[in-house]
């Protein structure tokens, strides 16, 4: 799963969208954490992060999403 994700390439983040992110868990080798950003208007996929449950994942996702000036942003945990 890592190595196909790995190539794939993500869109272009719109603007001025709302942004939905959630987390599921996964088991490959090891317990891993995917954490996706929707675009709730278009129900898409518009970034993703697999990593382990820490901070630094999540950081990522909302780092990336922040220069998409988003209009709201909602968490679902």
């Amino acid at each position: 799963m890592l190595k196909i994700a790995s190539k794939v390439v993500k869109p272009p983040i719109p603007q001025n969208i709302t942004i939905e992110i959630d987390e599921l868990k996964t088991y490959t080798k090891s317990k891993r954490w995917v954490v996706a950003a929707y675009c709730r208007e278009t129900k898409k996929v518009i970034d993703y992060k697999f990593g382990r449950r820490t901070t630094k994942t999540i950081q990522y996702i909302t780092d990336t999403l922040l220069f998409a000036n988003p209009k709201k942003s909602i968490v679902i945990a």
